[in-house]
């Protein structure tokens, strides 16, 4: 570790115009820019079974039924999470809300039940 007390006051430094967006990018969070490479940003197995709290095996699977989206290149098997999160999210189901009759009902019975163990 270094004493920052030992720095003068001023420091002059030279920063590239990338390394300055970059900087500001950090300071903003998520930006466009850092969702971008997220995006290209290609993981292995492990993380894709991870992110999908999958075992390895049922990804595996997955792949060889071709019911997930991948890359393969050298035998070797590559993801997007970009990719996998939609694929996810394409197979949610709709849930048709209860009636508020249905939701009294049902508070009804449970707190017959309730008395009835009384």
């Amino acid at each position: 570790m270094f004493d920052i007390s030992k720095f003068p006051d001023k420091v002059k430094i030279e920063v590239t115009r990338e390394d300055l967006i970059a900087f500001a990018e950090t300071l903003r969070g998520d930006s466009d820019a850092q969702t971008e490479k997220k995006d290209r940003k290609f993981i292995k197995i492990d993380e894709a079974a991870d992110l999908l709290n999958l075992s390895k095996a049922t990804v595996y699977q997955l792949t060889s039924k071709k019911q997930i989206p991948f890359y393969k290149l050298n035998n070797r098997l590559y993801f997007k999470a970009e990719e996998l999160l939609e694929w996810m999210e394409a197979g949610k189901q709709e849930v048709e809300p209860d009636t508020d009759e249905e939701v009294e009902d049902l508070i009804e019975d449970l707190r017959n039940r309730r008395n009835n163990f009384k």
